[in-house]
């Protein structure tokens, strides 16, 4: 599926090799992850993004995709691909 408003971060998921990876937001912790769109893997910290083994499945609850312009003032902004 694909998300191109969603803030992405990821050409290609290192885990699935085909979703990309976008920047969630957990609705009940408020933490922000990145997870694939295509197997769900997650990551909470951009320095793990491109590794399968620091990846984990399940990890956060409930989330929503965020859009470029949520993460304005996020230190996370820069890695966006699509701003």
């Amino acid at each position: 599926m694909t998300y191109v408003n969603y803030a992405k971060v990821g050409e290609v998921c290192p885990c699935c090799g085909q979703g990309s990876q976008l920047i969630a937001l957990d609705k009940s912790s408020g933490k922000i992850f990145v997870s694939c769109d295509d197997c769900f893997s997650e990551w909470d910290s951009m320095d793990k993004i491109k590794s399968c083994d620091l990846a984990t499945r399940g990890a956060f609850g409930a989330f929503a995709y965020m859009l470029p312009s949520d993460l304005v003032s996020h230190a996370w902004y820069h890695s966006i691909l699509n701003k």
